[in-house]
């Protein structure tokens, strides 16, 4: 390994190649580079046959602002029907996402920040402790606010569970 790892020139990809050989670890202060929304997508999604992105909790994690989920769930952006997910510990769900609420490599991918926390504070899956965490730490590290997620969901009547959202986003504020 070396010196040579002082020059930070490395792609995603040579990066992603160096954790994977154990070149760098955690410790290594090129780890966090090589470690992001796409690497982590890729590792839950790359198997599966149609392009994904990690939603919810999965979505918050890939975002680098929690721990990885025991599970996780992921949205199809195909208008192929999708059988059974190669990966195991996925459920894959069907949402309305517009090209703007999504971040795309490949065939995996991302829900953006701001549509992350609406779909938490929607979600009926996860439990409100993880939901205020996921939720406060996506604010905080995107700057985020209460307006633009109150005004996101109010941009979205007919999704389901809007009113409930829009409940825990006024509990989160006081």
């Amino acid at each position: 390994m070396g010196h040579f790892l002082s020059l930070n020139t490395f792609t995603l990809a040579e990066l992603s190649a160096l954790r994977l050989n154990g070149d760098i670890s955690p410790a290594h202060e090129m780890w966090e580079e090589s470690d992001d929304w796409r690497t982590r997508s890729w590792k839950v999604l790359s198997r599966e046959l149609h392009p994904l992105v990690l939603t919810g909790l999965s979505a918050a994690w890939a975002h680098g602002v929690i721990t990885e989920p025991s599970g996780h769930t992921a949205s199809t952006i195909t208008v192929h029907r999708i059988r059974a997910p190669k990966h195991l510990s996925l459920k894959i769900e069907q949402r309305n996402l517009l090209d703007t609420e999504m971040l795309i490599n490949g065939h995996t991918g991302v829900t953006r920040p701001l549509r992350t926390i609406t779909d938490l504070l929607r979600s009926q899956q996860h439990s409100s402790t993880d939901v205020t965490t996921a939720v406060v730490a996506l604010m905080n590290n995107y700057g985020i606010t209460y307006e633009s997620i109150r005004s996101n969901l109010n941009s979205m009547p007919f999704y389901p569970y809007v009113r409930q959202a829009l409940h825990r986003l006024e509990d989160l504020r006081n």
